[in-house]
């Protein structure tokens, strides 16, 4: 069981998808991440799926994003974005795409049954998401297409940081290629340089390892900024951009403005977010003491009631440590139970 939910490790922390230069493809991937659901889903009703590997995929990316958190959603939707990766998994592959977007069919079942509970169908998609990227990952990179330039960073950057990280259970993988972590990270820096589907996708994942895995939340906040430019009516990208403001202690006055706007939603999901950004960035305006830590503290009583979120619970136990008050060994048994990221809010 160890093994299995490692590899999951790996691939539940790599959301991709296929890259391709297909312009009407595009043209929905930029509707969905610009938050326009309405425009991606009329172009979806007009594509047939029975034997399209890029329209099945687009639908389950639509459904993906509009429904967040998808797990969480009724069973019609996720049984539906469930069907259309099943769709991918049966198609005959001809191209380079086809096998990429078979990989990604595979990266997406396993995050969809792992949320499901269900750890060994989870497991058996990753595996095989892992049988496609291993022989690439064994031949010369000048020898592979470039199509593969995303997974393949995201692969050598993860399994060097889950080495690192997790020393004593990698002894059990060693079957698995060996990845390296300047590698991933060269290759995401170069395709956030180029003007292709895969240049968000690079752009989200570089924000986040710099931010919650690399610690170095200057550069992080450059990718975030292109990010919000980029779609600035994604709430999702919010995050990255807020995050990376209060880590770097800057741009107060945007952080408070989009957290209103992720409150006014009314959705639970944003509203959580929204709440515990608007204390945090308030916290740290305050200058007084006990105003900050009820600041945080209703923040914190106020997602609870909501359904608590680990990360943002995390946000709010970090920022009442640095306070060091009476309660700060109840904040720390507290922070244990819910982190999960290396770093969050911080400086180098």
């Amino acid at each position: 069981m160890k093994i299995r939910l490692l590899i999951l490790q790996f691939f539940l922390s790599t959301y991709v998808f296929a890259q391709t230069s297909n312009t009407n493809t595009l043209t929905v991937l930029e509707y969905i991440y610009d938050f326009q659901f309405d425009k991606a889903a009329n172009y979806c009703q007009k594509q047939p799926t029975e034997n399209s590997f890029s329209n099945n995929l687009l639908w389950a990316q639509l459904l993906r994003w509009k429904h967040l958190p998808l797990h969480s959603a009724n069973d019609s939707i996720t049984d539906l974005y469930e069907e259309k990766l099943l769709k991918v998994k049966l198609l005959q592959m001809k191209s380079t795409f086809d096998s990429l977007s078979r990989t990604n069919s595979h990266l997406m079942l396993a995050e969809h049954y792992y949320n499901k509970g269900q750890n060994y169908k989870a497991f058996q998609e990753a595996y095989q998401a892992y049988q496609f990227l291993s022989e690439k990952l064994e031949r010369n990179s000048a020898e592979v297409d470039s199509l593969w330039l995303l997974p393949l960073s995201l692969y050598h950057y993860y399994y060097d940081y889950y080495k690192s990280t997790y020393s004593m259970s990698f002894t059990l993988m060693w079957a698995l290629n060996k990845g390296d972590k300047q590698k991933g990270l060269d290759g995401l820096t170069k395709l956030a340089n180029t003007n292709s589907y895969g240049t968000t996708e690079a752009l989200i994942y570089l924000s986040h390892i710099y931010l919650r895995f690399e610690n170095e939340p200057k550069r992080s906040l450059q990718h975030a900024i292109k990010l919000h430019q980029k779609y600035p009516n994604n709430l999702k990208f919010y995050e990255l951009l807020i995050e990376n403001n209060l880590a770097n202690q800057v741009n107060y006055d945007q952080n408070l403005a989009l957290s209103q706007k992720l409150i006014d939603t009314k959705q639970t999901y944003f509203v959580k977010y929204g709440l515990t950004y608007q204390a945090l960035t308030q916290s740290q305006i305050e200058g007084e003491k006990q105003i900050k830590a009820d600041l945080l503290e209703n923040a914190l009583a106020s997602l609870k009631k909501l359904g608590g979120g680990n990360h943002l619970e995390s946000l709010l136990y970090t920022e009442l440590i640095k306070l060091k008050t009476s309660k700060q060994n109840q904040y720390l048994t507290s922070l244990e139970k819910v982190k999960k990221y290396d770093f969050v809010l911080t400086q180098p």
